[in-house]
C-alpha cells in the first residue's frame, strides 16, 4: 500500500477517476494535494490528473504553471515519483519538466475514444511487470493530445529512451495512421532523462472496470507500486 498524492487544480475533472482507481481498485491511500499548496511531502507517488485545468482558457496546462502549487511540482519532481495523465501531461510540459508541447490534434476537434498505445520503456516508475512491447487498450479524451517536439530533440528522446508510449493499432503496429492525434513520432507518453516522472496522454484510469471500459488501464497502474520502486 503507497501513499498517491493527487494534485486538485481548478476544473481538474479526472481527480475523482484517479481517486477511485488508486483507492477502490488498487488499494492506495491517496492524499488530496490543493492547489494552492506550497509544500508536497510524505507521498510515495504525484500524481497530476486529466481535466481541464482553469478551463483551459489559453493552453491546456498553461495557467497552472502560474498556480502556487507551481514550484512544490518542481522540486519534487527532481528525485520523486511523477505521473501525469492527460491534463497532467500537458502541465509537466508547460512547467518545462517534460520537452516539447501538446498541440490541437490533427481532427482539429476534441476526440474522445478508445485508442491503442505500446509500451517502450523508459520508465523507473514501472516495476518488471510492464514489459516493452506490451500493447494497452485506454481511453484518450482531448482536444490536445498531438505531442511536438523539434527533429533535434526528438532524436535525443529517442537515444535516451525517453519516450514510453507510442499510438499504435490492436496489433501493435505503429505508423503514421496510428497516431490517431497527429502526434510526432506516434508519442503518447513521455518520460524526463531520470526515468522517474511519466506524462501519458491517455487515460488508464478510465480503463480499469470491465463493466465500463476495459481493465487494460489496471494493467498499467497496477505495474506502479511506488513504495516499492527504487530509482
Amino acid at each position: 500500500m503507497a501513499t498517491i498524492g493527487i494534485v486538485k487544480f481548478p476544473g481538474s475533472s479526472g481527480y475523482g477517476d484517479a481517486e477511485y482507481a488508486f483507492t477502490r481498485v488498487l488499494g492506495h491511500i491517496v492524499k488530496p494535494i490543493h492547489y494552492t499548496s506550497e509544500a508536497i511531502r510524505d507521498i510515495d507517488l504525484l500524481v497530476i490528473p486529466g481535466g481541464s485545468s482553469f478551463g483551459d482558457y489559453l493552453r491546456p496546462g498553461a495557467l497552472s504553471r502560474l498556480a502556487p502549487i507551481a514550484p512544490a511540482i518542481r522540486r519534487y519532481a527532481r528525485d520523486g515519483k511523477v505521473l501525469g495523465i492527460g491534463n497532467g501531461f500537458q502541465i509537466l510540459c508547460e512547467l518545462g519538466i517534460l520537452r516539447g508541447r501538446l498541440m490541437m490534434n490533427k481532427s482539429g476537434a476534441f476526440m474522445g475514444r478508445d485508442c491503442h498505445v505500446k509500451y517502450f520503456g523508459g520508465s523507473k516508475i514501472f516495476s518488471a511487470e510492464l514489459t516493452p512491447g506490451t500493447v494497452l487498450q485506454a481511453p484518450i479524451a482531448c482536444s490536445y493530445g498531438s505531442y511536438f517536439a523539434d527533429k533535434r530533440a526528438l532524436r535525443e528522446l529517442e537515444e535516451g529512451k525517453m519516450i514510453a508510449f507510442r499510438f499504435c493499432d490492436s496489433e501493435g503496429m505503429v505508423n503514421e495512421d496510428s497516431s490517431i492525434t497527429g502526434s510526432s513520432d506516434s508519442i503518447a507518453g513521455l518520460g524526463n532523462a531520470d526515468g522517474n516522472v511519466l506524462g501519458i496522454i491517455f487515460h488508464p484510469e478510465r480503463a480499469v472496470d470491465p463493466l465500463i471500459s476495459g481493465v487494460d488501464g489496471k494493467k498499467l497502474l497496477s505495474a506502479i507500486a511506488p513504495d516499492k520502486l527504487d530509482l
